[in-house]
């Protein structure tokens, strides 16, 4: 197990940790270093605080109970990673692939998030706070028991057919304008007995590919969130 505090400046250097329990990478400066299926526990112990990632492998990560405050993560692979109970505040990511990650029970207050993909995300009890997604992606992601409050969607690229059950938008911002449709689709995971409704959420701009998001509720209805 390697500690990495206060490591700095890396510069070009192409670094791999690959499968590495990693202690600690507060305020480092890392560039082209690769973080492959690392695992990061115990906010006591392991931070991400202050740090900065530019074109960073961090596929696979695995987070719990971690510090990713402070932070500014541009055009890096978080990709089918898993965020645990982590707190994410005052940070910036800029075109950052999160395609197929978890976010579970993290707490995403004031973070600005810019080009980012988010297909196929699963965030479930996750509270936004104060976020803005800006020109970023979201198809076929799933959101369950989650809080946004005085978020920003108004310049989001992509949202097409995303799953919201019990979730709650409180003063959030909406794209708005006459070439832009927001359609809102219930159905209930348990038909029967009319319960677990959820919503499938879907944005369409003008001379862009809008989908009916048939299919996708026919195959949500034969799975859980």
């Amino acid at each position: 197990m390697r500690d990495f505090e206060n490591i700095e400046n890396l510069g070009q250097i192409d670094t791999s940790y690959k499968g590495e329990s990693i202690l600690k990478i507060d305020k480092s400066d890392l560039v082209k270093c690769e973080f492959l299926r690392c695992m990061i526990h115990d906010i006591q112990e392991s931070s991400f605080y202050g740090s900065s990632f530019a074109d960073c492998n961090l596929r696979d990560l695995q987070a719990k109970k971690n510090d990713f405050s402070y932070v500014n993560i541009k055009t890096s692979d978080m990709s089918t990673g898993f965020l645990h109970h982590s707190i994410i505040k005052h940070s910036a990511f800029s075109t950052v692939n999160f395609l197929a990650s978890i976010f579970k029970y993290a707490d995403v207050e004031k973070v600005e998030f810019t080009g980012c993909d988010f297909a196929k995300t699963v965030f479930n009890g996750v509270t936004f706070k104060n976020v803005s997604f800006k020109d970023c992606e979201f198809d076929d992601s799933a959101f369950r028991d989650c809080k946004f409050l005085a978020c920003d969607f108004s310049e989001v690229k992509k949202l097409q057919n995303c799953f919201l059950a019990a979730c709650d938008m409180i003063e959030c911002k909406m794209p708005e304008g006459d070439d832009i449709i927001i359609r809102r689709e219930v159905f209930y995971l348990d038909e029967e007995n009319a319960t677990d409704e959820v919503t499938c959420l879907s944005i369409d701009f003008l001379n862009s590919e809008a989908t009916t998001g048939d299919e996708a509720i026919e195959e949500k209805k034969a799975e859980t969130l």
